[in-house]
């Protein structure tokens, strides 16, 4: 499926729970109008803290892995009906690391965008979230073998004139969106706009599928390019949209991990173990209803090439890693009950976890929830003053309780 992260949005470490609804919130550089046109902080990046490789031992010795996934995508990974975490990618990380020796897989929730980032901060120890393997995210993190190939397709609104899909061409001089980040707004950039197929204003990115979908039904767009099982599932429970296209772009989705970190041998180790007797197939059955003879073959593991010291080289800058954490809640606490239609106001204290300062400019805003109306007709609130990596800042958010 998705996903090519420019580690540009900031993820909050904790999805917060609101009268059974469960938004999760990011903080974006830009003005909020259009987050997709986002620009960077502009203050020099403080050095990246020393984590070391051997993560390994720490997870063994705290008993706990930190795991970053963006719960927005099923059937890979959603929140069930008690509000917890659930799906394929979930299932396979807690079998893994209770494997490696963890005795608490603790999951974490993140905007898709921020989850690399998560990795190279510190916030988690791995992210799995049908994350596809490509070069450039080969550049920042390392991948596990490959636990999955998934496959795309093409939504389109019930009335779109046509039912079938099946070449560039019939992208072309489409208004085509998709995730931001993902594999698919990268493909569609190259393959369309950048060959002067279509204009760079008809690609529509999103920072969630919800409102893609709410825009395609519509009429603001016309085709939306994903993961072929969301996009099934999709169109199997909203009589709105249709599955047109499948196949433009195979993926192979594995788990990240910090460049360097031993987790990646160990994962590794795991996976084969959970490959040959039989636990992936079961949960790929459970979750992706796919069987045994149906799945698409992996192909063998590339070896790991055999360390080599690098050369010396002067070295650069640090990367800019915009992150928010968590803090506390300022009022409103979790499970709060309101009548249909009354406003509040909720406050957050959050923490600058990344090592730019953030600008005025940066906003929270609501990235996804696991229903349109965890929304709460909450609107981006701005940050207003530069925070610096490590400080401390209270945002508040007028909301009004879904009927």
């Amino acid at each position: 499926m998705k996903r090519q992260s420019k580690l540009a949005a900031l993820p909050l470490a904790t999805a917060l729970a609101l009268a059974a609804l469960v938004p999760t919130l990011a903080l974006s550089p830009g003005a909020p109008p259009q987050a997709d046109q986002a620009q960077a902080a502009t203050s020099t990046p403080a050095p990246l803290k020393s984590l070391g490789t051997d993560d390994l031992a720490r997870v063994k010795s705290t008993g706990k892995l930190l795991v970053g996934v963006s719960a927005d995508y099923p059937p890979y990974e959603y929140y069930d009906s008690k509000l917890m975490i659930d799906g394929f990618d979930p299932a396979l990380i807690r079998d893994l690391g209770k494997r490696i020796g963890a005795k608490e897989v603790e999951l974490n929730d993140f905007a898709f965008e921020g989850l690399l980032a998560a990795l190279q901060l510190g916030q988690v120890d791995v992210a799995i979230s049908a994350v596809a393997v490509t070069e450039e995210r080969r550049g920042v993190v390392d991948f596990t073998n490959v636990y999955f190939i998934g496959a795309d397709a093409v939504l389109a609104a019930r009335g779109y004139a046509s039912d079938k899909v099946s070449t560039l061409n019939d992208l072309a001089r489409k208004r085509v969106a998709a995730q931001r980040g993902t594999v698919y707004a990268a493909f569609l950039q190259k393959n369309l706009v950048d060959k002067g197929l279509s204009r760079p204003t008809d690609l529509f990115l999103y920072q969630d599928i919800d409102s893609a979908i709410r825009d395609l039904k519509a009429g603001k767009f016309d085709l939306l390019l994903m993961d072929r099982l969301p996009a099934r599932q999709f169109a199997k429970a909203d009589a709105g949209v249709k599955v047109v296209g499948e196949n433009f772009t195979p993926q192979r989705f594995a788990i990240a991990v910090r460049k360097g970190s031993n987790l990646r041998s160990a994962l590794n180790d795991a996976l084969l173990k959970a490959q040959n007797d039989g636990t992936v197939s079961k949960l790929i059955e459970q979750y992706l209803g796919i069987a045994k003879d149906q799945v698409e073959p992996i192909p063998p593991p590339t070896p790991e090439p055999t360390a080599v010291p690098p050369p010396t080289a002067t070295p650069g800058p640090p990367p800019c890693i915009a992150a928010m954490k968590f803090v506390a809640d300022l009022n409103v606490p979790d499970g709060t009950q309101f009548q249909p239609g009354q406003a509040f106001s909720k406050g957050w204290r959050v923490q600058n976890s990344g090592n730019c300062d953030w600008q005025p400019g940066f906003y929270l805003a609501f990235a996804f929830g696991n229903t349109p109306a965890a929304r709460m007709s909450g609107q981006p609130a701005p940050v207003g003053k530069i925070i610096k990596p490590g400080a401390t800042t209270d945002i508040n958010v007028n909301l009004v309780a879904p009927g």
